[in-house]
């Protein structure tokens, strides 16, 4: 059975808000904004991938 992991309200309110704003500066050809929006976006999805593998690491240290 495909098991999903919970979603923090936080991480979505950004999710949704960064994707919102890349979809409407590309509508409106803002070249510049739309490139930083998708590097922000990338780096918030990254980083947080990142942060959570690190402390799934530590966690299993601990109870290993």
């Amino acid at each position: 059975m495909i098991q999903f992991e919970k979603v923090v309200l936080t991480d979505l309110i950004v999710i949704v808000s960064l994707s919102f704003g890349f979809m409407a500066a590309v509508f409106y050809q803002e070249k510049e904004l739309a490139g930083s929006l998708a590097s922000g976006l990338f780096g918030y999805v990254g980083g947080r991938s990142v942060a959570k593998n690190n402390a799934t690491q530590k966690e299993g240290e601990k109870n290993g």
